[in-house]
């Protein structure tokens, strides 16, 4: 029977052990979003090799990190300020300082550029700015910065009203792309990327905002849902909630409970029985009105699903039909913003699909240690062919896409386990 519950619960994204990062309520679509997102990640930094995709990546692959980490923020366990600051440190800030001087080795030794002291004492500074996006040797690392101060930030907003959030959060991100010197999000320069995490945040909080409400319709967690709509958080049977009140007369001794399924009263016994306080036709109406709601719900997310996929699929093509909007100063921010909102909800659903790909998931859930091997595997990879007197030649879309497999593969099998050995003190909680 526990066997039968857990196997439900992955089914659904449920509950696994609390991981590196704090999350103590994993949802495995989320590690397959991770892995789509790492996935073209790497594409899109192929540049031309990766043909139709190269255009298509760059609309939304850095937007749906940050909203996979706003969505984590929700699960992540609780800490006082001081805790969570330290946790941060180790488990962003740590293994991002590991992977810049790696990546400034792996540069000396295999790149067929020159390199000398000079470059390694300018990368050494550009690790003390925090290294800014565009300009470091490894450009996947200013993510690691530019996450840790969105963290930061929005955990010092986390008790405000949403209201509030939300528009700091605009009002950033519209600060960033208009009022700044920098043209953002091509240009960034200030120390640590607080620019670009002015950018970024909006995403993050979406989300933050919205993963509730999402995971309860891809879950079908019906308590969860019913809640919400019903409004009554006590609707629950009081037997399993734990209201010792509410539960049976006979078994929590409430006398008077006792006494109506002596006497024969039928609308009194109805409500003890029902442990909400209300007799079986209410419970019954309560419960279809309940199921009505919840497939209504469920109705208007499908459709909104796929609106996001024909339209993601105009995008990949380049037939937005939106872009006419985009010469608008405010709006066509704005509509850049929500594109890249869509086309996340879109590669959202598809994760929830393939939820139960364990190879999907494992690579998902490693996907800072792939972030921080981008540069080293992609120097690596072609270093070590050349040993044989061999190529890398990517001559098609597919043989990129294949090469980019092969990529993640090799790092989550060879590289990760030795450095997860190494960092595994700093990250420890």
């Amino acid at each position: 029977m526990q066997g039968t519950m857990e196997k439900k619960r992955n089914m659904s994204g449920g509950r696994q052990n609390e991981d590196s990062n704090g999350v103590s309520d994993r949802k495995s679509y989320l590690d397959v979003l991770k892995f789509i997102g790492i996935f073209f990640i790497y594409l899109g930094h192929m540049a031309d090799a990766a043909g139709s995709f190269y255009p298509f990546v760059f609309m939304y692959h850095v937007p749906l990190f940050f909203f996979v980490s706003g969505c984590a923020e929700t699960l992540g366990r609780k800490r006082s300020f001081p805790e969570y600051v330290i946790h941060k440190v180790k488990t962003i800030l740590i293994p991002w300082l590991f992977f810049a001087l790696v990546s400034i080795v792996a540069y000396t030794v295999y790149a067929d550029r020159a390199f000398g002291l000079a470059e390694v004492r300018l990368s050494l500074v550009q690790i003390l700015q925090g290294c800014v996006r565009n300009r470091f040797l490894a450009g996947s690392l200013w993510f690691f910065t530019c996450q840790f101060v969105i963290c930061i930030v929005f955990r010092l907003m986390e008790k405000w009203k949403h209201f509030f959030i939300l528009l700091v959060c605009v009002l950033a991100y519209l600060a960033a792309a208009f009022l700044l010197p920098q043209n953002l999000p091509g240009e960034p320069s200030w120390y640590w990327n607080v620019d670009s995490a002015m950018y970024y945040m909006l995403y993050y909080c979406a989300g933050y905002l919205m993963f509730p409400g999402i995971d309860r319709i891809l879950s079908g967690d019906r308590k969860n849902i019913d809640r919400p709509l019903s409004g009554d958080r006590k609707s629950a049977d009081g037997t399993l909630s734990g209201d010792r009140k509410s539960a049976d007369g006979t078994l929590s001794g409430n006398r008077k409970s006792i006494d109506s399924l002596l006497s024969g009263d039928k609308k009194r016994t109805d409500r003890v029985l029902s442990g909400s306080g209300e007799n079986a036709d209410e419970r019954s109406a309560r419960v279809k009105s309940s199921a009505i709601g919840n497939m209504a719900v469920r109705i208007a997310a499908a459709a909104v699903w796929a609106a996001c996929c024909v339209y993601t699929v105009l995008c990949y093509f380049g037939s937005d039909f939106l872009s006419f909007l985009w010469a608008l100063p405010v709006a066509g921010t704005l509509i850049y913003y929500l594109q890249a909102l869509v086309i996340i909800l879109f590669f959202l659903g598809i994760a929830w699909i393939l939820r139960d790909v364990e190879a999907f998931r494992k690579i998902g859930r490693d996907t800072l240690y792939l972030c921080g091997n981008e540069m080293i595997i992609k120097e690596l990879i072609p270093a070590f062919a050349a040993v044989f007197g061999l190529e890398v030649s990517l001559d098609s879309t597919l043989e990129t896409v294949v090469y980019i497999a092969l990529l993640l593969v090799v790092t989550e099998k060879l590289l990760i386990p030795a450095e997860k050995q190494l960092l595994t003190r700093f990250t420890k909680s």
